[in-house]
């Protein structure tokens, strides 16, 4: 094919690298939906001596908080700044219009922990997630997406529906998608 563009593996991009790609499909994203609404949400436990101990990222978006990723040093664990960052980033995501909270999560102690602090399974994807971590290391792939021609593309790919998350944002739908990526009907099959 002429003029095709170089396919290069990069398992390590860097942020400038990362972001390119982040805004790309955010921007796609929100002209898709309308929504318009993205705002960053970062919280952070430090010690007097400067030492991080903890934090808590993620994003608003069309009317919900996610929790991208939330660690709290093992010295600090169970004395409630789990909760104290959590608290801020849903005060703080309500103050910016969400109405709702979503999070994913492998360790079964950080589910019994978000069930603590009221959320709930929502589908099957927890479930699958916890059934994954305990298989054949990266023996599966997982991937979400808003768009639906993109949804297409997927399983076109041999990707599989396995939750969804409707009227988010209002009016669309956020797809949870896997694929085996091991075994006689997969990419590594015969």
């Amino acid at each position: 094919m002429l003029n095709e563009p170089e396919l290069l593996f990069e398992p390590f991009p860097s942020d400038d690298l990362r972001r390119f790609v982040e805004d790309n499909v955010a921007t796609f994203t929100m002209a898709m939906t309308g929504a318009l609404d993205y705002q960053p949400v970062g919280y952070f436990l430090r010690q007097e001596r400067g030492e991080w101990v903890g934090g808590c990222l993620g994003y608003v978006w069309a009317n919900y908080l996610h929790v991208q990723w939330l660690w709290v040093a093992a010295s600090l664990r169970g004395r409630g700044q789990g909760s104290r960052m959590l608290r801020a980033a849903e005060h703080m995501a309500v103050e910016n219009g969400a109405a709702r909270a979503t999070l994913d999560t492998f360790n079964p102690a950080a589910k019994a922990f978000y069930l603590r602090q009221g959320y709930e399974v929502f589908s099957r994807m927890l479930r699958a997630a916890e059934h994954m971590a305990v298989e054949n290391g990266a023996a599966r792939a997982t991937l979400d997406t808003f768009n639906p021609a993109a949804k297409a593309f997927y399983l076109r790919q041999g990707y599989e529906v396995f939750g969804t998350l409707a009227d988010y944002p209002p009016g669309y739908s956020k797809f949870f998608l896997r694929k085996t990526l091991f075994g006689p009907n997969s990419v590594a099959g015969p």
